[in-house]
């Protein structure tokens, strides 16, 4: 279930148009990322204004867009309506549109908001209060992006883009009309960049994609933090009465090494456990197979000197951190095999079963470093691991981690977790 707009219109030069898209942007201060048949706008996080390009003769044209505006909100609606249409005017365009929210037809924010925003999350989050009240579900993820990480399942918890609240939190928070709620759940929620637009920008980036390690760590953990910074301190500016994540802006000034601004007199936003997803544990799949991993560890993919493409996970802000080295293979006939001389000079094998397949591992040392290897079978995947402890004492957590491995066949599910994304 979601809201959106899209739009379609006839064209004849493509370099023009694109030339006058990217023009606005610029001066609309939005990110603008073109390649040859399309151009992505980025209004605010999950906020992308698809614009394609698809020739039908010589000089005609079709240029089409589409934006899904839930659960960024109705800001993000009028935003994205209103950059079509003066996108339109200054082409002298006729646009064929259609607006599930019907902006575009009455150009009222508040009767879009009130006829079409509050009815979609009022219907959403009656989803997690039926259903786990009927012990249906452990918990549950509302517009979360199956693509990426797991936060860790805490029962009776329903998962967000905007942070993650108990159902009685929620139950409670209905009480005081959806209105309330929507401030908290729509990262923009009112026609203009408001104080609220900036905190929930920062808000988002806390809680599902800061890693709370210092910027000097990764140009991601760099621009990340930047953007927390940057957002929280315009909302605090433009609004100091609006309640303010305070223990999280705290943490991460601490540990970026910034000096934090005053908040004498700053009401602190409260959720039930801290915020930031990446603060706890976090479920990453790797094919079949998924892997429990501090939050804090950052993924990189590098290729090795034969070629063969490595998958790593580690804290490159910690010395001591272990190094997780991930590769999988896949059988073209049959269910996989351990291969056997992964383990010639392993000693103390092991074997568990993981989920649906099973975990074979041992130890070795290389170069003075303790070192684990390990193999997982399930279905047709082979999945190699090894992991290097630059400190003994560590050998006790890693095998924590190893042990919370789950392997799944085909077309299974192990958690009882609903996921509902962003289209029906």
């Amino acid at each position: 279930m979601s809201i959106g707009l899209s739009f379609e219109a006839q064209i004849q030069d493509v370099s023009e148009v694109r030339e006058e898209i990217m023009d606005l942007a610029e001066q609309w201060n939005i990110p603008a990322f073109p390649d040859e048949n399309s151009v992505s706008l980025s209004f605010c996080p999950i906020g992308i204004l698809e614009i394609q390009f698809q020739q039908e003769e010589m000089n005609h044209w079709i240029m089409s867009g589409e934006c899904v505006t839930t659960p960024a909100g109705p800001g993000l609606h009028k935003a994205a309506a209103d950059f079509i249409e003066t996108l339109a005017d200054r082409l002298n365009l006729e646009i064929l549109f259609e607006d599930e929210a019907e902006y575009m037809i009455y150009h009222d924010f508040k009767k879009m908001v009130e006829d079409h925003f509050y009815p979609w999350l009022a219907t959403l989050t009656t989803i997690p209060i039926h259903q786990m009240e009927d012990d249906e579900y452990t918990s549950l993820c509302l517009c979360w992006d199956l693509n990426q990480y797991m936060p860790r399942e805490i029962p009776g918890t329903i998962i967000t883009h905007m942070g993650r609240f108990s159902i009685s939190a929620l139950a409670e928070k209905l009480e005081d009309g959806i209105e309330s709620f929507a401030d908290q759940f729509f990262i923009w929620k009112n026609p203009i960049k408001d104080a609220l637009y900036y905190r929930n920008c920062a808000l988002n980036q806390l809680w599902e994609h800061c890693y709370f390690a210092p910027s000097s760590r990764s140009e991601l953990d760099r621009q990340t933090n930047e953007f927390i910074f940057s957002h929280l301190e315009q909302a605090l500016m433009m609004d100091r009465t609006l309640p303010f994540p305070i223990e999280a802006y705290y943490k991460l000034c601490q540990l970026d090494g910034k000096d934090p601004l005053d908040l004498t007199g700053v009401p602190e936003l409260c959720y039930e456990t801290k915020i930031g997803y990446r603060r706890d544990r976090i479920t990453q799949d790797f094919g079949n197979v998924k892997f429990v991993f501090p939050g804090k560890y950052k993924y990189e993919y590098k290729q090795t000197e034969q070629g063969r493409g490595i998958n790593l996970w580690t804290d490159g802000s910690d010395p001591l951190c272990p190094l997780w080295q991930i590769i999988g293979f896949s059988r073209n006939q049959g269910d996989a095999i351990f291969f056997e001389q992964g383990f010639e000079k392993v000693s103390d094998i092991e074997e568990f079963q993981a989920g649906e397949g099973i975990c074979r591992y041992g130890w070795y040392a290389s170069k003075d470093e303790l070192q684990l290897a390990a193999q997982i079978i399930c279905g047709a995947q082979l999945t190699l691991i090894t992991v290097t402890l630059p400190d003994e004492g560590q050998r006790e957590g890693v095998l924590e981690l190893l042990h919370a491995v789950r392997a799944l066949l085909p077309k299974e599910e192990v958690r009882q977790q609903a996921t509902y994304t962003l289209r029906q």
